[in-house]
């Protein structure tokens, strides 16, 4: 589980999430700052090359919806559960639920 692996994965990570309607819906309809663990059981039946892939390296990540009022969009913010000072971010459409 070393930092190189959890870096090359997270950028296909937060690409698929933040694009799915199953997970938009998810971090839309909770409250800011609500974490959810995107792991190998959590996006198998969504992403199973992904899962098989993060599942070889034993990585696990999160994800978290912030307010982006600032921006004018809700922002996911996706780090490795191991390595969070290293975040990558989606801007999404408040309208585009």
């Amino acid at each position: 589980m070393n930092k190189d692996a959890h870096l090359k994965f997270l950028a296909d990570v937060r690409c698929d999430v933040s694009q799915h309607m199953k997970w938009r819906r998810r971090l839309f309809d909770n409250p800011d700052n609500t974490k959810f663990e995107v792991s190998p059981e959590s996006i198998e039946d969504l992403f199973p090359t992904l899962a098989e892939c993060i599942r070889s390296e034993g990585l696990r990540f999160m994800v978290e919806k912030e307010d982006g009022d600032s921006v004018n969009a809700v922002v996911f913010k996706f780090y490795p559960t191991l390595y969070p000072e290293y975040v990558k971010v989606s801007f999404n459409n408040p309208e585009a639920r």
